[in-house]
């Protein structure tokens, strides 16, 4: 009886354990007669485009290779934040995740702070243009393949705005006393001091929480983000800055991807492409503004060429240092 007492017990405390590993938002079925098993990390909402788009290629993925290729996908930060995320991935205990940004790549060669550099797209069709060729291809061949990891597509998290409770921001001038929070890029607080704010290093899981203790006053993201976020909860100020545009950079492991028979190679990169135009499609701006507004956010747009102005010594700085051609090929000259 003992013996039986402490199995039972053992399988119980086994049980326990399993319960609290994290759990894939959405798991095939048929995940152990996987031949091959795609796990996808990133820190967006369920309800985020990335997500609703991530979710579109599992089926296509899965449909296609007979599912001898299962998608798992992991949002919400379960498997940690964006730069735990690609270390992952670069290390092979990861086999994809979607980063947002292209400055997650700053820590492996500083010179991907280009993606960051503030007000360097006019529009989010010449930032598309920009990531999807010349500019695109300069990045994946100098910054991302070298330190580890291979592009699928280049899909997009949209054009960052800020929020804060504070006021309505139209000129530099009113910046002034608001603290932001940035992520862990020395770029963007380089960019609030050129406005005359402050701003605060805050990993993006947290940044809810230190917005509603009010650790910051405000944040910078796209539209999409800060409502499947509910950032509206705990921000008062919507101020349409356009100050930088964010890929979603789709990596996957080499060394994963290169086990892969060629067929199924193929099948991935072909629907990390098509999700990649469903991802422009689901992430409209003006259907999330429309709903940030219903949930009452005051929103106003900036004096564009004054905020644009003050980013004079930011972009010197990042020439003199890692070269202007940088900003020609993002400017497609």
């Amino acid at each position: 009886m003992k013996r039986f007492v402490s199995m039972v017990t053992a399988v119980c405390l086994i049980a326990s354990l399993a319960a609290c590993n994290a759990q894939p938002a959405e798991t095939g079925k048929e995940e152990d007669k996987a031949a091959y098993v795609m796990n996808v990390g990133n820190v967006a909402a369920t309800d985020h485009p990335i997500n609703q788009a991530l979710r579109d290629f599992k089926e296509a993925v899965e449909e296609r290779t007979g599912k001898n290729v299962t998608v798992d996908i992991y949002d919400n930060s379960v498997l940690g934040g964006e730069l735990e995320l690609l270390e992952q991935v670069v290390t092979g205990s990861l086999e994809a995740s979607i980063e947002m940004g292209g400055g997650n790549w700053a820590g492996y060669n500083s010179a991907a702070d280009v993606s960051l550099l503030p007000f360097l797209f006019d529009s989010v069709e010449s930032a598309r243009e920009a990531w999807n060729g010349a500019f695109g291809e300069k990045f994946t061949k100098e910054i991302i393949e070298p330190n580890g990891a291979y592009v699928l597509s280049y899909w997009e998290n949209g054009m960052r705005h800020m929020t804060n409770n504070t006021r309505s921001i139209y000129k530099p001038e009113d910046m002034a006393g608001i603290k932001f929070r940035s992520s862990q890029t020395d770029m963007k607080i380089q960019m609030f001091e050129a406005l005359g704010s402050s701003a605060v290093m805050i990993a993006f899981s947290e940044l809810y929480t230190a917005l509603q203790n009010k650790t910051v006053n405000g944040q910078e993201n796209p539209l999409s983000m800060i409502y499947s976020s509910s950032f509206y909860d705990v921000q008062t100020y919507l101020t349409l800055t356009n100050h930088m545009y964010d890929p979603s950079v789709f990596i996957v492991n080499p060394q994963w991807f290169d086990s892969l028979p060629e067929e199924y190679q193929e099948i991935i990169l072909e629907e990390a492409d098509r999700a990649r135009l469903l991802d422009y499609e689901y992430n409209d701006e003006t259907v999330y503004l429309d709903l940030l507004k219903e949930e009452g956010m005051i929103v106003n747009e900036i004096d564009y060429e004054s905020f644009a102005g003050k980013m004079g010594p930011v972009w010197e700085k990042f020439a003199e240092t890692y070269g202007q051609d940088w900003i020609d090929a993002a400017k497609g000259q």
